[in-house]
């Protein structure tokens, strides 16, 4: 470090010294000596030495570049006693020792940054600036990156790398802290390897003001990659603003977006349109408001025919101002799905997985594309690749039970349930997706158990918990889809949201297949997102050996 900045050798390639991971430095500037004459006869010579172009006539700087070569390679030749020597003279017949000394890091995690600012409302920044790194090292291909849902399972968690490393299948973990010094914003961040915990590097310390803060994480993953002799700020276009107020919205539009809740996915795109606001050229706030719109259908919940076309529009703006982006194209993928246009969801889903093959949610989104036109294998095997990419996601674990049930797979869904919950005891999507599976395999005590649990995690009061299992056990579960219908009914009397599909699910669970069907064709005439769920859930078994079931999928292009 010292001798880069004597020589000023801060740029994007080093022109001097070049990091050689887990063997040292070399130097890579090239040097000449000229000599010429004055003239014919002349007994005086005239000596310039040229490094890298830089011409000086100044014969004492010769003495200066030898010291230079001769300290990096005293530098080179400590380093390099330091990597292959082992520390334990025991081990020195292992031939395994080498080979682990020198392999390079070729997957990280990259860990929450702590918030050490002493402000919780800086929170979104710091979670925002580690998302946006993870971001930015997954698209160097020769790196694998786990993805922000597993790392921020991990978040002000005590850890132990080597324990981090064999859950994540990692081989070193970046974490750091962000600070804050009146106008500046300061963060540190290490390499930690999970062989053994040693750090492998740290960085200096990383100093923005606040209206700069938007290069924080183009710095940190530009160090990262060139410590690691990858390439990456040179071959990456820019997905970023340059205008503050624009980045510090988008980063409070993904710390929304990530709570999965109504409330959060609302705030989200109010966020993201200030982003836009901000900085009209923001494909990537774009991109997550396309997201957060299509979301909302599920968790809001929106109507679908009205935020779809915002989605798309919103989507599409993004792939214009940036066609590199895959979180683009998985946005307009999830838009094509939800409209019912199958080819066009597989090419942009195709699209984004190979502008960025570690992008787990591009896999997420394809799985249950696959799962809807019943290419079962092919599902199963995009959501596994998803879990492999982001091991910790608690959403597509549970989904992986999901399409396992969903294509009768039974025992194994269980038993994906049962790891779901092993990562997180308290995670409420598993109990109640489990309790939908009860249901249909008609185990009624066991569904009523996850549905209780789930409802206390969800927050609800303990009496209507209990006024809900006193019900349920009494008169059965008949009863609590009769009560859910009179709910769906009042909702929409008051004029809230309510897709056609959830009153025609309950219909069928209580077995009146005319009602179910009328819904039905009333979610396909307004075009509700919802009815794709249809042809993959095993609550509508009872309806598939109807003729109208057959003829509803062919209207949207399913498979029968």
């Amino acid at each position: 470090s010292a001798i880069r900045h004597s020589l000023n050798d801060k740029g994007k390639p080093p022109r001097f010294i070049e990091t050689r991971y887990g063997t040292g430095f070399r130097f890579i500037g090239t040097i000449e000596e000229e000599r010429e004459t004055k003239a014919i006869g002349s007994s005086n010579w005239q000596s310039a030495e040229r490094i890298n172009g830089n011409t000086t006539k100044d014969k004492g700087q010769n003495r200066y570049v030898l010291i230079i070569i001769t300290t990096i390679s005293l530098l080179f030749v400590s380093l390099s006693f330091y990597v292959y020597l082992p520390n334990d003279t025991n081990n020195l017949s292992s031939p395994n020792n080498l080979v682990e000394a020198v392999a390079p890091v070729r997957s990280i995690a990259v860990l929450p940054l702590k918030n050490l600012t002493g402000e919780a409302n800086n929170e979104y920044f710091s979670d925002g600036v580690t998302e946006s790194i993870i971001t930015q090292l997954s698209r160097v291909n020769e790196l694998r990156i786990v993805s922000r849902s597993s790392t921020f399972a991990l978040k002000d968690k005590e850890i132990d790398p080597r324990e981090i490393g064999k859950k994540l299948n990692v081989d070193a973990l970046l974490e750091g802290s962000l600070q804050k010094k009146g106008d500046l914003l300061s963060v540190n961040v290490r390499l930690i390897s999970t062989q053994d915990g040693r750090i492998l590097w740290t960085s200096q310390n990383f100093e923005r003001l606040i209206s700069n803060a938007y290069e924080l994480q183009d710095t940190i993953s530009c160090s990262l990659a060139i410590e690691l002799r990858t390439e990456l700020c040179d071959t990456v276009p820019r997905q970023n603003t340059s205008n503050a107020d624009a980045y510090q919205a988008y980063l409070q539009g993904r710390f929304q977006w990530n709570k999965r809740t109504g409330e959060g996915i609302k705030k989200s795109i109010e966020y993201y349109n200030q982003a836009i606001a901000a900085d009209s050229k923001y494909a990537l706030a774009y991109a997550g408001l396309a997201e957060s719109y299509v979301q909302g259908i599920w968790h809001v919940p929106f109507a679908s025919k009205e935020v779809l076309p915002k989605a798309e529009q919103a989507a599409r703006k993004a792939i214009e101002l940036d066609d590199t982006l895959a979180e683009a194209h998985t946005a307009l993928a999830n838009v094509y799905e939800l409209n019912w246009n199958w080819s066009a969801t597989e090419h942009e889903l195709q699209r984004a997985i190979k502008l960025n093959p570690r992008y787990a949610r591009a896999f997420h989104v394809q799985a249950f594309c696959f799962l809807i036109l019943g290419r079962n294998d092919e599902a199963n095997a995009a959501i596994e690749r998803a879990r492999e990419l982001d091991p910790l996601n608690l959403v597509i674990n549970t989904d992986k039970a999901n399409i396992f049930f969903g294509t009768n797979r039974t025992d194994e869904a269980f038993q994906q349930w049962k790891k779901t919950l092993e990562l997180d005891p308290n995670f409420e999507l598993a109990y109640h997706q489990r309790a939908i599976a009860y249901q249909v395999l008609g185990n009624e005590p066991a569904a009523i158990a996850n549905i209780s649990k789930a409802m206390e995690l969800n927050g609800q009061p303990p009496d209507k918990i209990e006024a809900y299992r006193q019900t349920a056990t009494r008169y059965g579960l008949k009863a609590i889809y009769q009560d859910k219908l009179k709910d769906l009914i009042a909702k929409k009397a008051r004029g809230e949201n309510v897709s056609p599909v959830y009153p025609a699910t309950y219909y069928t669970l209580l077995g009146q297949k005319e009602k179910a069907f009328k819904y039905l064709e009333k979610a396909y005439g307004e075009r509700s997102a919802e009815i794709v769920l249809i042809t993959s859930s095993r609550q509508f078994a009872m309806l598939r050996s109807d003729p109208r079931f057959a003829d509803l999928l062919k209207r949207i292009g399913l498979p029968e």
